[in-house]
């Protein structure tokens, strides 16, 4: 995994060295061009990345480490860009424990720089060696992606009351479909599986949910020594309407008052059951993943394998 880690981190670097591309980026100024790029390198677990693998694993024992490092360079760009469209909307301070790019030029040039990210991991598939119809159903697959990722942005916009359902959707559309639902079809167009297409939308469904939900627990929770640390609590500072707040104001009947201390909020969560029924939600859904992964993929194959290690030590912390 680090030996293709590493090719992803070289493909993103060889891009942003092409020609076209250093010399567009070379018209900007100096420091901004500066903050952008160091951006861009900042160390990250490259999740998205590795879910693809791990998927492509599963269907092909010997993967073209070359197109599939361009595919994990084009999921690692397009999560920067949303990272800090998203960082702008919460005004984080910090991302990957250093300030968030519009702290440092400001709003309006970060969501431009963001953009841009966006056009660079299009790129990136461009740079795919596939026949010409192959290359039309990944890029199609991305693209609609990007747009159910918009819309489930929007929908998390949403001050309006939101019941259960219309959050879980808002979860599988802002999060699951590109952290999850595309890793996984992408791993299937690659490797011509357009045949378990729709048991891999279920998959990354359930995980997708799952990771998202697990996100906003940890967020919650009175720890500092999470992995890849970052604002702890800016949910709530920021109000987001996510589950929690959801099921505990259908628990108490009334609005959550934010101007209580999260500490407040974290033991009305457990004290109402909410959080226990919560990582409930969350290991349910994860038993059917690995379920699913079994029956579609194979119980040896590394992404099934992976279920367990990546997610499982993560509900147990939340216990």
């Amino acid at each position: 995994m680090q030996t293709y880690l590493g090719l992803v981190r070289q493909n993103i670097q060889k891009l942003l060295e092409s020609p076209s591309v250093h010399q567009t980026l070379e018209l900007l100024p100096s420091q901004t061009r500066k903050a952008f790029t160091d951006y861009i390198q900042r160390p990250g677990r490259m999740l998205r990345a590795q879910f693809f693998f791990l998927a492509s694993q599963s269907m092909e024992q010997n993967p073209h480490l070359q197109n599939h490092s361009e595919i994990g360079a084009a999921l690692e760009l397009f999560q920067s860009f949303l990272l800090i469209h998203d960082d702008i909307i919460d005004n984080a301070q910090t991302r990957r424990g250093q300030p968030a790019l519009h702290q440092i030029v400001g709003t309006s040039n970060a969501l431009i720089l963001g953009d841009m990210l966006y056009t660079l991991s299009l790129m990136a598939l461009h740079r795919l060696e596939v026949p010409a119809d192959q290359l039309l159903n990944i890029q199609k697959l991305f693209l609609n992606v990007a747009l159910q990722t918009g819309v489930g942005q929007m929908l998390d916009q949403n001050e309006t009351s939101k019941t259960f359902q219309d959050t879980r959707q808002m979860y599988l559309l802002k999060t699951g479909a590109y952290s999850l639902k595309l890793p996984l079809q992408l791993a299937a167009h690659l490797n011509k599986r357009e045949d378990i297409l729709v048991e891999l939308e279920k998959l990354g469904s359930d995980l997708g949910f799952a990771y998202q939900l697990l996100d906003d627990l940890e967020n919650i929770y009175p720890r500092t020594d999470l992995e890849n640390p970052k604002d702890l609590n800016i949910d709530y500072s920021s109000k987001k309407n996510n589950l929690l707040k959801v099921c505990l104001e259908d628990v108490l009947k009334k609005s959550w008052d934010f101007t209580q201390p999260v500490e407040v909020y974290y033991k009305n969560l457990r004290s109402s059951g909410v959080w226990s029924e919560l990582l409930q939600q969350v290991h349910g859904h994860l038993s059917s993943a690995k379920t699913l992964s079994k029956q579609t993929l194979g119980e040896q194959a590394p992404f099934t394998q992976s279920i367990d290690r990546f997610w499982t030590p993560r509900l147990e912390r939340l216990q």
